[in-house]
C-alpha cells in the first residue's frame, strides 16, 4: 500500500483486504491461537486501536475469513457435484462433502469455534448478515445436491447440509487436538482417540443421508400395520 492513512473508500477496502489476508496467513501458520489483535496490528503495520476502524473485534475478522472460505467451499463442492456420474450416489456425495471440507483446514477450525467463540463478540447485525449469507449459500448447495440425489427432497438436502456443519464442528477438535494432547498420540491407551477427519466425516454424512433416504421411502401396508400394533406389555398374564 502506497498510503499511510486510508481516507478514500477504495483505500479502506484495500486496508480491509490486507488485514484479512494477514489473518489468513496467521491462521494457516499458527492456528486460531496465533491470531491476536496485537500480533495482527504489527503485521499490517497499524496501531492496534486503528484496527477497530475496519473491524469491530478480532472475532469479526475471523467471521469474515470464515464467510469467504465458506463461499469458496460451496462453489468448489457445487462444481464437483455437477460432475457426479457414479451409481453409488450417496457414497459419492458423502465423499465429496468430506473431501472438500478436509481440504480447507482453516475453515473447519473456524467452524468448530463459530458458535462458542466467534459469535460471542460480534455485533448482532454482523452475525445476522453472515448467517443470512450462509443460509442462502446452503440453499443453493442443497439444490445442486438434489440434482444428484432427487430421491431426497430439497428440504432434506438442506437439512443434510446443516448436519454436515454439526459433524465438522464435532469431529474437527477430536481429529486435531491441542498440542498438549498430541504428546499422548503414541500412547496405546489413547489409540481409540486417533481419528481420521475426512474418513469419519464421510462415514457420518453417508449414514445421515442413508437414513434420510430410508425415511423417505414409501411404507408398505405391512409396515403401517406393524406400526399400529400395540407394544407388548411386560411380564405374563399370570405374573
Amino acid at each position: 500500500m502506497d498510503f499511510q492513512r486510508a481516507r478514500q473508500p477504495k483505500q479502506k477496502e484495500q486496508r480491509r483486504a490486507t488485514i484479512l489476508l494477514e489473518a489468513r496467513r496467521m491462521l494457516d501458520e499458527g492456528g486460531v491461537e496465533a491470531v491476536t489483535l496485537s500480533a495482527l496490528a504489527r503485521e499490517v503495520r497499524l496501531a492496534k486501536s486503528n484496527l477497530y476502524r475496519y473491524f469491530p473485534s478480532l472475532e469479526a475478522i475471523l467471521l469474515e475469513v470464515f464467510r469467504e472460505d465458506f463461499d469458496g467451499w460451496a462453489d468448489d463442492l457445487s462444481t464437483r457435484l455437477r460432475r457426479v456420474r457414479s451409481r453409488r450416489k450417496v457414497e459419492r456425495l458423502a465423499q465429496l462433502i468430506a473431501a472438500t471440507f478436509a481440504a480447507r483446514q482453516r475453515m473447519c477450525q473456524l467452524m468448530s469455534i463459530l458458535p462458542s467463540v466467534i459469535e460471542r463478540n460480534v455485533p448482532v447485525e454482523t452475525i445476522r448478515q453472515a448467517n443470512a449469507q450462509l443460509v442462502e449459500r446452503g440453499q443453493v448447495l442443497a439444490a445442486v445436491m438434489h440434482e444428484v440425489i432427487p430421491e431426497l427432497s430439497l428440504e432434506a438436502h438442506a437439512e443434510l447440509v446443516r448436519y454436515s456443519y454439526v459433524l465438522v464442528a464435532g469431529l474437527w477438535p477430536i481429529a486435531y487436538p491441542p498440542p498438549i494432547a498430541l504428546e499422548l498420540a503414541d500412547d496405546p491407551l489413547f489409540a481409540a482417540h486417533r481419528r481420521d477427519f475426512e474418513s469419519d466425516l464421510a462415514n457420518g454424512i453417508g449414514l445421515v443421508a442413508a437414513g434420510m433416504l430410508r425415511q423417505s421411502e414409501p411404507r408398505s401396508s405391512e409396515d403401517s400395520f406393524e406400526d399400529r400394533r400395540p407394544a407388548p406389555r411386560g411380564g405374563t398374564r399370570g405374573g
